[in-house]
């Protein structure tokens, strides 16, 4: 059905044997541009925030990879999503970008809801970290991982700490994970 499907197209399908990279040059060097930023994004932050990041987050550094990937314009001022789509994406955007794995405060869900909190309370404990975009919600939405219960869900009221100068980072003698 599918090869019919293409046909009716007039698309034109090729095949090719395994491990015949040379084939798809092209979209094997994307994959490895994309894993090779995915590598360096879980390093980083591995680097700056000892506790934080652990390597089972490596789908979502490689997620996130990919889309800073689509996202940032080459040296001619084009993104592989403006290739793809045809149109300009808005380049305001990029404000929202973020280091992967930052720590993130969420604001406390009694002060989102309207409610106080005691006097002396934290507004937004630090136990979160940036993990990436939704891909439901609206383009700028973060997805915050909970560290304390391991839940990603998506926080509209948060803020940054994109230079992770509020958690300890690792030493020099302190082994990567």
């Amino acid at each position: 059905m599918f090869v019919s499907h293409i046909q009716q197209h007039n698309q034109l399908l090729q095949f090719c044997g395994v491990n015949a990279h040379h084939k798809n040059g092209v979209a094997e060097r994307s994959i490895r541009t994309v894993s090779d930023k995915g590598r360096v994004l879980l390093l980083h932050a591995s680097m700056h925030w000892r506790d934080g990041i652990d390597s089972k987050l490596w789908p979502m550094a490689v997620t996130y990879a990919a889309y800073l990937h689509n996202h940032l314009p080459n040296s001619q001022g084009i993104a592989p999503i403006d290739i793809f789509t045809g149109v300009q994406s808005p380049r305001h955007h990029l404000k929202h970008f973020h280091t992967w794995g930052c720590p993130v405060y969420v604001l406390d869900p009694k002060l989102q809801q309207g409610k106080k909190l005691p006097r002396w309370e934290p507004c937004a404990p630090r136990c979160s970290m940036f993990v990436g975009f939704s891909s439901i919600h609206s383009s700028n939405v973060p997805l915050v991982l909970n560290l304390q219960t391991g839940h990603i869900s998506p926080q509209y009221h948060v803020v940054f700490d994109d230079s992770f100068s509020t958690v300890p980072s690792r030493s020099d003698s302190d082994a990567l994970p």
